[in-house]
């Protein structure tokens, strides 16, 4: 058919997205009242709140820091992984698991039923079959109560009854095993049975189940390999340990994958700026990946209102998540505009004051960064890696950047393995990478001074080469070499205040 003559535009963008890393996701190892044991690999390991985390690992104890450290980290931001430690002394068990039988006169088990995770809590548990509320013979209903806490209680409603086939037939329980949050069901062969609904019974209380007690050192270091399966974190943490095993532990462990830090605790019964000091020589950690926290934490427990006393880093890892969730992950964690912590009574022992000020010195220039109370601010102070090598990597901030252009590139580059290596390759690369290292330099980000880029995207032929040698492109490698000037915290600023006298002229 005949048109009017027009130019028509088609546009199609190709140019290639880049996606951030999730900037406070956390590894965190700890004792919890229940949830999965060393296994921060699930899903359910995934902590984005303090409901979540009294769901899945219970809530505060007793007998540990780590939920309160945890609740602290999770209410400025942060997204933990965690991982329930388990203990060589007294290893975690799970509660015997029920079988849940029909009424016939020879009662046939139709199903079993058991806590998903190990832990004397799933004892609390009780399991009743009753009839079903819609009153049809061909249901039923089952009710899992907890003792303590109603909130996890599980109730299913009309549940239509089994068949009598082999188990691997059986389908009626198929929702039920996707809603339950904490039990495992498991069927039966039910293909000698003739009532294919369960007997009706009452409640039943589970039986069994032990937690992991008599924790040492190796039990923590042994741990932190269950981390291998993940790489969405960028800080791991023992937040309630102080144990120099530990601490040297996670920083080998953190130094070994390059794509994360280990933020270590110095006990708060150290309290001489010499002691830590001699503390943090006696772990003997020499890596950009470890980074030293001391000083503790004074707050007022939620429940008693008592003060008490514990280890800073839960609120260290708030203050982090705040700063890498809304700044970046370049920005420094420590001072009184984005390092404060506005609900603590204080610090354990405080190094803040213009009185200890050279005993403060003394412990940045050792690498110890500590919660301090400073112009009456209860504030993280010290922005320090455990490296000892007086370059850039000293500052965590620049250590946190290289392990931000780590994340954001690796997964960039590796789309290209494979394709060609020709240079339309070399400047498809060079022009999905620099924009986002242009956004680093841009005011809004702050994270770079300048960058420059050395690959061959220039070229046209092999004889155009400048970075790379032809023979190994023919052999399928390619170089590229990135430099880049990290913006560091500010560490010292000086101010001239001048007296004088007469009109104000100053003469040098």
């Amino acid at each position: 058919m005949p048109s009017a003559a027009k130019v028509q535009f088609n546009v199609k963008n190709f140019t290639p997205g880049i996606s951030d890393p999730k900037p406070a996701i956390f590894y965190v190892l700890g004792i919890t009242k229940r949830g999965p044991v060393e296994q921060p690999e699930l899903n359910v390991s995934l902590i984005n709140s303090w409901s979540q985390f009294e769901r899945t690992f219970g809530g505060l104890m007793s007998t540990s820091d780590f939920p309160y450290l945890c609740k602290r980290a999770l209410k400025r931001g942060a997204r933990l992984r965690v991982c329930r430690v388990d203990a060589a002394a007294t290893a975690a068990v799970k509660a015997t698991a029920k079988n849940i039988a029909n009424g016939d006169g020879v009662p046939v088990n139709l199903f079993a039923i058991q806590p998903k995770y190990k832990g004397a809590d799933y004892n609390n548990f009780t399991v009743e079959i009753k009839a079903a509320s819609n009153g049809d013979s061909n249901y039923w209903n089952m009710e899992l109560v907890h003792g303590n806490e109603s909130e996890l209680n599980e109730v299913y409603e009309n549940i239509p009854a089994f068949i009598a086939d082999i188990a691997d037939n059986q389908t009626c329980l198929d929702e039920v095993k996707q809603a339950s949050q904490n039990f495992d069901f498991t069927y039966a062969d039910a293909s000698t049975a003739t009532l294919l609904i369960p007997a009706v019974a009452a409640a039943s209380a589970f039986s069994g189940g032990v937690d992991p007690t008599g924790h040492v050192a190796a039990d923590y270091t042994g741990a932190m390999a269950e981390f291998d399966d993940v790489d969405d974190g960028v800080v791991m943490a023992v937040p309630e340990q102080d144990d120099d095993a530990i601490n040297a532990a996670g920083i080998t462990y953190a130094d070994g994958r390059g794509d994360l830090v280990f933020f270590a605790h110095l006990s708060n019964s150290i309290t001489t700026a010499a002691a830590l000091v001699t503390e943090r020589e006696t772990v003997g950690s020499d890596s950009q990946y470890g980074v030293f926290f001391g000083g503790g934490i004074r707050i007022r427990e939620e429940v008693t209102l008592q003060e008490k006393s514990m280890s800073e880093i839960g609120d260290v890892l708030g203050v982090a998540a705040y700063v890498y969730n809304n700044f970046g992950l370049w920005y420094s964690i420590a001072g009184q505009t984005k390092g404060a912590v506005s609900d603590a009574l204080g610090v354990v022992t405080n190094f803040g004051t213009p009185a200890k000020f050279t005993d403060l010195n003394t412990l940045a220039q050792a690498q110890v960064n500590m919660m301090v109370v400073k112009n009456n601010v209860t504030q993280v102070s010290g922005n320090f890696s455990a490296q000892l090598a007086n370059n850039q990597e000293k500052f965590l901030n620049v250590v946190m950047l290289i392990i931000y252009l780590k994340k954001t590139l690796k997964p960039i580059l590796e789309s290209y393995l494979e394709e060609p290596n020709d240079t339309i390759t070399f400047k498809k690369i060079y022009y999905h990478i620099v924009p986002f290292l242009d956004r680093l330099t841009s005011p809004a980000y702050r994270a770079l001074y300048k960058y420059e880029y050395y690959g061959d995207q220039e070229a046209d032929t092999l004889d155009d080469l400048q970075v790379n040698d032809p023979v190994d492109v023919q052999n399928g490698k390619y170089k590229i070499n990135l430099k880049v000037w990290p913006i560091p915290s500010l560490q010292e600023l000086t101010f001239n205040l001048m007296l004088v006298q007469g009109e104000g002229v100053y003469i040098e």
